[in-house]
């Protein structure tokens, strides 16, 4: 910036921005105190109307068991990121003295550490974490660990959130289970597609292996917060073993498992030359866009006796759970519904958005702090925000109906 010069009446020059910064800093001091005086007068009136409303007017009479107050007492609030101390109400009733549910609510919740949290998942998903950092500094005057530390209590309440909330009030009639690594540490994430087709996070898990245990005990959270599913669902998963024991283990004979293609077309070209691996791709392509379950699968047996020719692995692959990758062409969905449910793409997109906002985390703290599983779940609830309905959500009473057991036996028959 250049600097503006002006005369004074005895004609002598004097810079205008002679102490810019020291004004600056005052003025963004006074507006700071300013407003924090503000939060802290509207924090003060809430008090005072949960007292009105709990207890009425001072004046008015009260029946001898009703609310009465119960004077005032220091304490404290999280604001940017740091404790203020409050006198706030006390209430007394026949249980006794206690605090107002505002207070509460308010000591438990940071004012600042939301932001905090928006703003440091943006740093890192830009390459521009230390720059965020400091310019949340600059901007309110705290510490770095300060801001740290508000980081780490909003990013433990997403935690608690995806893991915490009531899954009652939707009903579910698919689910999708994937994992995602960071540093030698998997995080299994589970999603769930409701009747009307909206997809919706249901919780994650943290352990060194995608193993039936870890699996287990994120199904058995997500059903203890009262996972409401369809009489018969689907269940889609990338192909792991322990993924698909842990689900049959807990609903055996509602759960019909789709196998997603992608994978297992990705986990057959693997074991195969370049040179053979187009073809593979196009002969499965070709049985996985068939409408007639037998034909499709008849295609898939000629293909594995083809590859046997090139690579045993890759023939071995490609018949392992040959039958479950054909789940919707079994099914006889709608072409949109198909390519929707035929693999993990609708949970894996979600994924790819974390592994976006956190791409540029250097070192991953595993063990005590939840790091990674905070990280995560704050990345997820930001990624879910933006989620829509599945494609062919319209279609969802269709998949419903193909997933009656009349029907899926029917299915199984011409299979």
């Amino acid at each position: 910036m250049s600097k503006r010069t002006a005369k004074p009446r005895d004609g002598q020059p004097f810079q205008l921005i002679e102490g810019r910064e020291e004004i600056l800093r005052h003025l963004r001091d006074e507006l700071h105190q300013r407003m924090r005086g503000s939060v802290l007068d509207l924090v003060g009136k809430l008090f005072e109307e949960e007292v009105r409303e709990v207890c009425g007017e001072p004046w008015s009479r009260k029946a001898e068991d009703a609310a009465r107050r119960g004077g005032h007492e220091r304490g404290s609030i999280h604001l940017e990121g740091r404790r203020v101390r409050v006198s706030y109400p006390r209430v007394v009733d026949s249980g006794g003295s206690h605090a107002l549910e505002s207070y509460r609510a308010l000591r438990s919740y940071d004012l600042m550490a939301q932001d905090v949290q928006r703003k440091l998942l943006r740093g890192v998903s830009t390459r521009d974490y230390a720059d965020i950092v400091s310019q949340i500094v600059e901007g309110t005057g705290l510490k770095r660990t300060t801001v740290s530390a508000a980081f780490v209590r909003a990013s433990r309440k997403s935690l608690e959130e995806i893991n915490g909330r009531d899954l009652s009030k939707h009903r579910f009639v698919a689910l999708f289970v994937d994992g995602i690594e960071f540093a030698g540490t998997m995080l299994i994430v589970g999603m769930g597609m409701t009747t009307e087709g909206q997809k919706v996070l249901l919780g994650l898990r943290e352990g060194h292996t995608e193993n039936a245990t870890v699996v287990g005990e994120l199904l058995g959270n997500v059903v203890e917060r009262g996972l409401a599913l369809t009489d018969r669902f689907l269940a889609v998963i990338d192909g792991s073993k322990a993924l698909r024991s842990a689900i049959l283990k807990r609903w055996q004979g509602r759960v019909e498992i789709q196998r997603c293609q992608l994978h297992k077309t990705r986990n057959v070209l693997d074991q195969l030359p370049p040179s053979h691996q187009s073809d593979a791709r196009r002969r499965m392509n070709a049985a996985y866009g068939l409408k007639d379950v037998a034909e499709a699968k008849k295609l898939l047996e000629n293909t594995v006796r083809w590859l046997e020719g090139i690579s045993e692995p890759a023939a071995r692959s490609l018949e392992e759970g040959l039958d479950e990758t054909l789940t919707v062409v079994k099914l006889g969905l709608p072409d949109l519904l198909r390519r929707t449910l035929a693999t993990t793409n609708p949970i894996e997109s979600i994924l790819d958005g974390v592994r976006y906002r956190t791409g540029r985390v250097k070192r991953w703290r595993t063990g005590k702090g939840e790091m990674i599983s905070r990280w995560t779940a704050s990345a997820l609830l930001l990624v879910e925000k933006r989620l829509h309905r599945v494609k062919g959500h319209k279609l969802m009473p269709m998949l419903q109906q193909k997933l009656k057991p009349e029907s899926v036996d029917d299915a199984r028959k011409v299979g």
